[in-house]
């Protein structure tokens, strides 16, 4: 049985953002720590995730060198630990935690369920239940937009974290984001989870271009711009959400996000 880490993502994302701002890290070494986490998070927070350069290359679009270089860095700074690959075997990563020593509830159960090589019934890190003890309503953990983006695609992009974080950073409220997975989920009803995501980033992008930063500012421009079409006033305030452009539409004048704290 591999040994596994116990991680909460969300926090470390969150944590790894606070030593950012005392430790400076080129883009590249970020998106390779995502990468990271990312595969670690697929495989089940096993400590050690082997990996082969290739597979670095395609998920992260770097070049060889430029990963090598990265993933120096990184470990130089105590933020991963590398095994290098001898011969045709790969190298071997394993992600150091800001903060280790816990799983939501709900994936811990569920590696213990699909594990058969972990003991139940012996290990002494289950307490042992009452038969008389009421059972405990469980408490769901309290939303936010990290979460969010998960009900609609499980491990969002390094670059859409990125822009997520930049939002905030700017003064955007958590709520107002969420609002716009709402909007996606309601105008896409019967669409791909990918598209209704990108439609969302649609959204966020608009308000953030139009200086929309809080739910009770969308609110009442929506109010307003609902009484300016009854009047039949200017159209243009009802112009459509314009997706997040694709290669085929690489023309649709996307605001481009910047990276906290980085420099060309």
């Amino acid at each position: 049985m591999q040994e596994r880490q116990k991680l909460n993502m969300e926090i470390e994302i969150g944590q790894f953002y606070i030593w950012k701002e005392t430790n400076h890290l080129k883009a590249k070494e970020i998106l390779l720590w995502h990468t990271l986490m990312h595969l670690a998070c697929t495989a089940g927070w096993v400590k050690w995730i082997s990996t082969p350069i290739s597979t670095l290359e395609s998920k992260t679009g770097l070049k060889r060198d430029a990963i090598y270089a990265a993933r120096d860095n990184l470990e130089k700074l105590g933020r991963i630990e590398v095994v290098p690959g001898k011969g045709s075997k790969a190298a071997q990563y394993r992600i150091i935690p800001f903060v280790e020593g816990y799983y939501p509830e709900e994936v811990e159960e569920h590696l213990i369920d699909d594990d058969p090589d972990i003991d139940i019934e012996n290990s002494n890190e289950q307490p042992p239940k009452n038969p008389h003890a009421k059972p405990r309503k469980e408490e769901l953990p309290k939303m936010n937009i990290y979460r969010k983006i998960q009900t609609l695609i499980p491990m969002p992009s390094p670059m859409d974290i990125e822009s997520i974080k930049t939002y905030l950073d700017d003064g955007m409220e958590d709520q107002l984001l969420m609002e716009a997975i709402d909007i996606s989920e309601k105008e896409l009803q019967n669409k791909k989870p990918s598209d209704k995501w990108r439609y969302a980033k649609g959204i966020m992008r608009n308000w953030f271009n139009d200086g929309i930063k809080t739910l009770t500012q969308y609110q009442e421009n929506e109010k307003r711009r609902e009484e300016m079409m009854k009047s039949g006033g200017d159209k243009q305030h009802n112009r459509p959400v314009q997706p997040e452009p694709t290669p085929q539409n690489k023309s649709s004048g996307m605001r481009g996000f910047r990276i906290p704290g980085e420099t060309e």
